[in-house]
C-alpha cells in the first residue's frame, strides 16, 4: 500500500513512476476541473497538476478556511438558485430536488416521461445522472421537462460539490492529504 514505503528514496521512485501516469491524465483532469462546479476554487495547470500528483501525499494541499467557507456559500447559493428555477420549470407542484422518490414520482408518474433502462436496486426507474442525460437526449421531450431536468442536474452538481467542500478537514498544519490508488478510491 501507499504507507509501505521504507525510505524517501522509495517514495520518490514511486512518485517518479506515478508522474508518468499523471502526465497522461493531466489534460483530462484539467478539463474536468474546469468543467465542474469546483472551477471557481481551482485553476488547473499541467505542470502544477503533475507536481501536485507527485507530491500531494507527502506535502498535502493547503486549505484556506476562509476560501473554503466562501466556496461553500457560493455552492449553497447555486443550489438555492436551482431550487427556484425548478419551481419555475416544474408543471404543477415542484418536487423536492433532494428527494429521489419525489423526483421519480414527478417525472415518471405525474409528467409520464418514459423511463430509461436504468433502474434502482428495487427495479424502479432511475433518476441518476446517466438516466437523466438519456432522457435529455430525446428530441420529443417537452421543453418544460427539459428545463426541469437541466435544473435538476445543476442542483445535484452544486450539492455534490458542496458536500466535497464540507468534507475537507485539514490536518493540524492546515493541509489536506490524499492517498492515490490505481485500483480503488478512498
Amino acid at each position: 500500500g501507499h504507507d509501505a514505503w521504507t525510505s524517501d528514496m522509495e517514495l520518490r521512485r514511486y512518485c517518479g513512476f506515478d508522474a508518468v501516469g499523471s502526465a497522461m491524465l493531466a489534460p483530462m483532469l484539467i478539463e474536468r476541473v474546469n468543467a465542474c462546479e469546483m472551477g471557481d476554487a481551482y485553476q488547473a495547470d499541467v505542470s502544477v497538476l503533475q507536481r501536485l500528483c507527485a507530491n500531494l501525499r507527502r506535502a498535502g494541499l493547503r486549505l484556506d478556511p476562509a476560501e473554503q467557507a466562501r466556496h461553500d456559500a457560493r455552492l449553497t447559493v447555486r443550489a438555492g438558485q436551482a431550487e427556484v428555477r425548478a419551481v419555475n420549470a416544474a408543471i404543477g407542484n415542484c418536487p423536492k430536488l433532494g428527494s429521489v422518490q419525489q423526483v421519480a414520482d414527478y417525472l415518471f408518474v405525474r409528467r409520464r416521461i418514459a423511463p430509461t433502462e436504468h433502474e434502482t436496486e428495487a427495479q424502479d426507474p432511475s433518476t441518476k445522472e446517466d438516466a437523466v442525460y438519456e432522457i435529455l437526449a430525446r428530441r420529443s421531450l417537452d421543453p418544460r421537462d427539459r428545463a426541469f431536468l437541466e435544473v435538476l442536474i445543476a442542483y445535484r452538481r452544486a450539492i455534490k460539490a458542496r458536500g466535497l467542500v464540507r468534507s475537507l478537514v485539514p490536518d493540524a498544519d492546515g493541509r489536506v492529504r490524499c492517498s492515490w490508488s490505481a485500483h480503488s478510491t478512498a
